[in-house]
């Protein structure tokens, strides 16, 4: 076997592959007042670690020079990798090849084993990132000079500065360095795999080039980025070598692509074992960036209720929380020596997974499928929602014996009113789909307290991923928990898990079509609540005066976050009142006999709705059609779903503006995920993929338009304002066939 060592460039920490070749060093571990266990650092030996701000992952490669023995030298970055696979993979407009973080099948798919590495590997003389062209980038540049020239933070002068230097000292790389400053194709990120004896030849070349540009260079006064310029420089000369060795050596030399990982925490490698030896108190709640200032609320809820006598083991299900909230969040904790908070990144566990997302849910709900899987180490933990506020010590609940259940749950008096009729079509739904034998034992998820070893001695995580990926849920991962934990669940009390009366209609108009023990059992927990749950898109960070929501207020004034959802409330609250000024407007501009884009909503009317939803101030409303192949829909052409109910309040005026599924009278529903559109100057706050004339919309991330996919054929539409698309007069001649009003 050769001995190959291709060292991973890290400088924070990180998660990594179980490798003999790939092996993590510490860059810049002379400056840093952290060490990063099980990693080589780069400041022992012979070493240039303290040059780091300057030579990035290049002081790396020094230390490799000087201090490793190997047969092969490579060199990676903790979230870049080169791909060994011998498929081609879709690339950005950067030339990366994108994924998430590190899972199985990412190792499986981009021939990442040590195995696969030798095989390829020990087949060339030197392996190197793919050329990038560079006029095919965003910006102006048309070669290789210009790119630098235009560069953030660059000074055209350094690159001049190594042209004169390689001229000077190294004549025979003159033709090659003109061709390359003049066409279109550079390689980044000082990325490569060479023999020994070119990685010593290409060493000495390289820093006796950088020595001599920092002798006649004065980076003082750069900034930061700017003091990285020995390491753009080292980029390019890469590439020179390379471009040089290709013209006049026989050497066998191979491309490969760029990998890219937008997550690489630690916790995504090893196990997670117990903060505490003693009365570990184990709590998981999932939660993204945007909800951070939410979830500190809860947060700082547990806290206050929490006994000395008790160890709080706060583990965050996460993909995005950033460094700054997590220091932030830390705040809340401050010097509590019972409490300790960690963030863990499930998504290797369902990487690939196909599930349904609708409404103001998010993808981070299907998180506690995989909690068992994630926690080996655990035999139990509590698992709370995000929207929640806790009014009691959670280690009562804990405490609590789950011995043969799969998880213990409150009763779901919601779900059980719409079974009996406050939505039509629930029944068949939970009979036809669902097919649970008890339907009313159906639980609430926001409350879980989940029994780790039963589960994973009962259900795979491939067995719970595929047949959470089955089908459209309505209820998602709850829908999904109660046909898993049918008849293995214990019924805790429900003031555990007291959802709110949503938008007014929850407590006087659904769950009084419950059985009537389920009525009594939920306006007992209303009582004497231990959690409240905002379950629902009606939440008091936006309507404090909603059912409970000073208590929430009440908690968040004690956060770090106050201020910020002080601010945020006054801009929605603003933002909802300029909706209805535009409504009004709308209304008033449309004349006798003209069909109008969109209506006010009154009793007797058609809706069109996306989702089998409660709609504010209606008492029922039928099924709606959201299916892949939605029928055509035409000006004036109304769909199923009547409104029986008393007048709708002015705010219902506005298509159900708190209601986050629904769709218009034209069939019309035109919506980026995570934002408010206009369609027909009424506005929706929506996240969920929309319907036009039964075309499917949606946005295409990567280059900032909104892609139509209209009969196999993709159009780019251009985006108006800050990705908004004002009205349906903006689409009008821009869909094949769409005309409206």
């Amino acid at each position: 076997m050769s001995n190959i060592k291709i060292l991973i460039a890290c400088h924070k920490d990180t998660a990594l592959l179980d490798s003999k070749i790939l092996i993590p060093i510490q860059v810049g571990a002379a400056g840093s007042a952290r060490r990063f266990e099980q990693m080589l650092s780069d400041d022992t030996g012979d070493q240039i670690s303290a040059k780091n701000p300057m030579y990035c992952e290049l002081t790396a490669q020094y230390w490799a020079w000087k201090n490793l023995e190997a047969d092969y030298y490579g060199f990676f970055h903790y979230r870049r990798y080169l791909s060994f696979s011998e498929q081609k993979y879709r690339e950005d407009r950067w030339g990366n090849v994108r994924e998430d973080t590190f899972s199985d099948a990412i190792k499986e798919k981009y021939g990442l084993s040590d195995k696969q590495i030798e095989k390829v590997v020990t087949s060339y003389d030197l392996l190197i990132s793919e050329e990038k062209n560079v006029a095919s980038m965003p910006g102006k540049a048309t070669n290789v000079y210009e790119q630098y020239q235009y560069g953030d933070s660059l000074h055209i002068e350094d690159l001049d500065c190594i042209v004169s230097i390689v001229q000077e000292k190294h004549p025979e790389y003159v033709q090659d360095l003109k061709e390359y400053l003049n066409g279109k194709y550079t390689c980044f990120c000082n990325m490569y795999i060479m023999k020994k004896e070119l990685f010593h030849e290409y060493m000495e070349w390289l820093f006796d080039i950088l020595s001599e540009f920092e002798k006649r260079s004065n980076l003082h006064d750069y900034s930061i980025e700017g003091r990285r310029t020995p390491g753009h420089l080292g980029e390019r000369l890469l590439t020179l070598y390379y471009l040089h060795l290709k013209r006049t050596r026989q050497i066998k030399i191979k491309s490969l692509q760029t990998v890219i990982l937008f997550h690489t925490e630690p916790a995504l490698q090893g196990n997670v074992s117990p903060a505490f030896e003693k009365n570990n108190i184990a709590i998981a709640a999932a939660c993204n960036e945007k909800f951070v200032p939410y979830m500190a609320v809860l947060l700082q809820s547990i806290c206050e209720q929490a006994e000395q006598k008790n160890n709080y083991d706060i583990l965050v299900l996460t993909q995005d929380i950033s460094e700054k909230s997590k220091k932030i969040l830390s705040l809340i904790i401050g010097d509590k020596s019972n409490f300790k908070i960690r963030y863990l990144n499930p998504t290797p566990y369902i990487q690939g997974c196909s599930f349904y997302i609708r409404g103001h849910f998010s993808i981070e709900t299907y998180f506690r499928l995989v909690l068992p899987e994630l926690l080996p180490d655990y035999k139990k933990i509590l698992y709370l929602d995000s929207d929640m506020v806790v009014l009691d010590d959670v280690a009562k609940l804990y405490n609590e014996s789950i011995d043969g259940y799969l998880l213990g749950a409150c009763y779901d008096a919601d779900t059980a009113g719409l079974y009996n009729g406050y939505e039509p079509n629930k029944k068949a739904y939970m009979d036809q789909v669902l097919q649970l034998k008890h339907p009313y034992q159906y639980f609430q998820a926001g409350t879980l307290l989940i029994n780790l070893e039963t589960f994973r001695a009962t259900y795979t995580v491939e067995k719970k991923l595929q047949y959470a990926a089955s089908r459209k849920f309505q209820l998602l991962d709850q829908d999904i928990l109660n046909k898993l934990c049918e008849g293995r669940v214990r019924y805790i009390d429900m003031s555990w898990n007291m959802m709110v009366d949503y938008a007014g209609i929850r407590k006087e108009q659904i769950i009084t079509k419950a059985p009537a023990w389920l009525n009594e059992m939920y306006l007992e927990a209303r009582k004497h609540p231990k959690i409240i749950h905002y379950a629902g898109s009606e939440k008091p960070w936006k309507h404090p005066e909603m059912d409970f929501g000073s208590v929430f207020w009440q908690y968040a004034r004690r956060t770090p976050y106050y201020e910020t959802l002080l601010r945020d409330m006054t801009l929605a609250s603003i933002q909802e009142k300029e909706e209805k000024r535009k409504w009004s407007r709308k209304k008033a501009s449309e004349g006798p006999g003209r069909t109008p884009g969109l209506k006010l909503l009154e009793p007797g009317d058609d809706v069109f709705l996306c989702q089998d939803v409660p709609v504010i101030g209606a008492e029922s409303v039928g099924q709606g059609l959201f299916v892949d192949n939605a029928a055509l829909v035409k000006p004036g052409e109304l769909l199923v779903g009547k409104i029986t109910a008393h007048p709708l309040r002015e705010s219902d005026a506005l298509l159900f503006h708190h209601c986050h599924d629904f769709g218009v009278l034209l069939g019309i529903d035109v919506i980026e995920h995570g934002e408010s559109q206009q369609v027909g100057q009424a506005v929706m706050d929506v996240e969920d993929h929309g319907k036009a004339r039964g075309k499917r919309m949606h946005t295409a991330h990567e280059t900032g338009s909104h892609a139509a996919e209209i009969g196999g054929n993709h159009e780019l539409l251009p985006v108006f304002g800050e990705h908004h698309i004002r009205g349906i007069e903006d689409l009008a001649g821009k869909l094949d066939g769409l005309r409206t009003n």
